[in-house]
């Protein structure tokens, strides 16, 4: 039987500007049990061939996708607006917004009641030394008997939540990202990462829940799983929240200054998840090779 032989002597060339790669079987780089040419060069046309001797295959043409970011991934961009002053001493509350990214920081200025006042008052979702700080808080939906116990109960619970939807063609290995967190009540943050096609089928994901408490900045990767291996992405998603329970078990009160407007400097606070520096990951690029042995 000469099939072993002759299965041996194939060369598999990848042609491009650069120059002509070319490798036996056994010469080919292995990658989830898999032969493939590996760290190919960004959006770039190569070639591919198989030959034998001065036999040449059909040529299959393709060009590699691009290494693609995610949009003000640094949280360097970001803006705030006044809703109102705690008290006539002047402390100032604000709404933050982040370029291309949502949060849910509206559903700290929600409701109002006949003479304006905000009942819920806030921000869940704030910038802190260049990163931004997610906090699970406390906020009470009614005005009380006693005004200056205001900020003394709470019967809402807010999330901080951050996330991201955005276009991306190119199909990243992993997602990575800096962060640090201090539960509350064994609490679990969460950070999840998406990817769809054109068609919004989701084609790969990766998630991160933890409530181990985390003191410094530390970077985390997370890997993508794909469900399907072909399509091209269209789209990614990003989702990070301060915590997963919206209960009242998971915040504690906080007292501040006392003063003529009540406790207004108050607060129930839970898990905070400081979050910074997300990248997409692309360790190879690489083209799987999909001929087998008759």
């Amino acid at each position: 039987d000469n099939s072993d032989a002759v299965f041996a002597a194939l060369k598999y060339e990848l042609i491009s500007t650069s120059g002509t790669k070319s490798f036996t079987l056994e010469e080919m780089a292995e990658f989830e049990g898999k032969k493939v040419f590996k760290n190919l060069t960004p959006s770039t046309n190569y070639k591919f061939r198989v030959s034998y001797g001065n036999v040449y295959s059909n040529d299959f043409l393709f060009t590699t996708e691009s290494v693609e970011s995610l949009s003000n991934n640094n949280f360097s961009q970001s803006s705030s607006a006044e809703r109102f002053r705690l008290d006539v001493a002047g402390d100032k509350v604000y709404e933050y917004f982040f370029n291309a990214w949502n949060t849910n920081n509206s559903e700290g200025f929600a409701n109002t009641n006949s003479d304006g006042r905000l009942y819920v008052k806030d921000s869940p979702v704030v910038p802190v030394n260049g990163a931004v700080e997610l906090s699970t808080r406390g906020f009470l939906s009614h005005t009380p008997v006693l005004r200056s116990d205001y900020y003394r109960n709470c019967d809402i619970i807010v999330i901080g939540t951050l996330s991201y939807d955005g276009k991306l063609d190119s199909r990243p290995s992993a997602i990575s990202f800096d962060y640090k967190y201090a539960p509350y009540n064994s609490d679990q943050m969460v950070i999840e990462a998406r990817l769809f096609d054109a068609n919004n089928q989701e084609i790969a994901y990766a998630q991160f829940n933890s409530s181990d408490a985390v003191s410094e900045m530390t970077g985390k990767e997370l890997a993508f799983d794909y469900n399907n291996t072909t399509s091209k992405a269209a789209k990614i998603t990003v989702t990070v929240k301060s915590g997963s329970n919206a209960d009242k078990a998971f915040v504690r009160h906080i007292e501040g200054s006392y003063n003529a407007a009540g406790y207004v400097r108050d607060k129930f606070v839970g898990s905070v998840l400081t979050f910074d520096n997300v990248n997409l990951i692309y360790k190879a690029l690489q083209l799987y090779y999909v001929l087998q042995k008759p």
